[in-house]
């Protein structure tokens, strides 16, 4: 599953870049459907290829800027957008299965939360990693909520549901334009474009280091790590390539199916292995079969919708990648002389 998530993040990459070109063409005036919006998601690879070997860690120490500077602007579109709510622009009606719609909904905004699991990277920086990590991850899964809920429910009743669903791609900053003007719009698309560039590169950097441990595990081949004469590892250049393909190949909402399945299934995963090793972590076994039957739930459900909805390219992707994964490990293993058993047990 390891190779499997590596894929996942990739897949991650493709949706930030796409959601790059759909701001950026949105600031031009233009379609992001055409040619266009390819080359300006294969632009924003490339640059954050170019800025991981020239100096990732000079982005790095910029991201609390970047944070605080798109905080500042959300904050004002909060500000403003109060004073020109119209709840009689939203219509609120039951559907046959409101809670089948609420599950969709939440099995599809998955992959938004997928970078959380960042966080337990810290731990080796931590003094108390046993108190300071849960604190962390509550927090900021809390504050990220609550941001999400404040500008979803400003938006929604700035623009109404149908003008949201016209307008997706590029929601925040039509909605900012509404709200105030064109400087509104210039304000929110670039702080949509600062997000996800910002996305780009650290998810980038994070899926570029999971190949890195998977490689030291021998899962795929160690000259993953190895560095390139012009800088930065092979491993970054095969991200950013792949990451490259599934943008030419996946529209914007297939590409963010495709990730919320993808982790969905991930987490599904890490929670059986976590099942293992409790003991050790303390961790309540009911919250572990929670959360492995909460997330199989969403990961059906939300499968099943694309099979219906005849998103074939999307399920089938998914499925492929899945397989791949294990085809992959397996070849490889077969290749050093390790044993293949299930789970790969050395």
């Amino acid at each position: 599953m390891n190779v499997f998530q590596y894929l996942g993040w990739i897949v991650a990459i493709a949706l930030y870049a796409t959601g790059f070109s759909e701001y950026a063409c949105q600031l031009l005036g233009q379609s992001a459907q055409g040619m266009l919006g390819k080359l300006i998601s294969l632009a924003i690879i490339l640059l954050v290829v170019i800025v991981n070997i020239l100096g990732s860690d000079k982005v790095a120490k910029a991201q609390t800027m970047i944070i605080t500077i798109e905080l500042i602007i959300l904050f004002g579109f909060l500000a403003l957008g109060v004073t020109h709510l119209h709840l009689a622009a939203t219509s609120f009606k039951v559907t046959a299965n409101p809670l089948v719609g609420v599950c969709s909904a939440a099995a599809i905004l998955y992959v938004t939360y997928e970078g959380f699991g960042v966080v337990t990277n810290a731990a080796g920086n931590m003094k108390d990693p046993v108190h300071e990590l849960p604190r962390a991850m509550y927090w900021s899964l809390g504050i990220v909520m609550g941001i999400y809920l404040l500008v979803s429910t400003v938006v929604v009743l700035t623009l109404g549901v149908s003008g949201a669903i016209q307008n997706q791609g590029h929601v925040l900053a039509t909605a900012g334009k509404l709200l105030g003007g064109h400087l509104g719009m210039i304000a929110i698309s670039i702080a949509a474009l600062v997000a996800t560039a910002s996305a780009v590169n650290s998810t980038m950097f994070g899926d570029e280091n999971l190949g890195l441990r998977i490689a030291k595990t021998d899962e795929i081949p160690t000259s993953f790590g190895l560095m390139t004469a012009i800088g930065g590892t092979w491993g970054l250049f095969v991200t950013a390539l792949l990451a490259a393909i599934f943008v030419i190949i996946f529209p914007l909402a297939a590409v963010g199916q495709m990730a919320s399945l993808t982790f969905l299934l991930v987490y599904a995963m890490v929670s059986v292995g976590h099942l293992r090793v409790r003991q050790q972590t303390g961790a309540k076994l009911g919250m572990l079969i929670g959360a492995i039957s909460f997330n199989l739930i969403l990961f059906l459900l939300l499968f099943i919708q694309n099979i219906i909805a005849g998103h074939v390219l999307t399920w089938s992707s998914v499925l492929g990648l899945l397989v791949l994964s294990f085809i992959l490990e397996w070849a490889w293993r077969k290749h050093t002389g390790q044993v293949t058993t299930w789970l790969g047990q050395n």
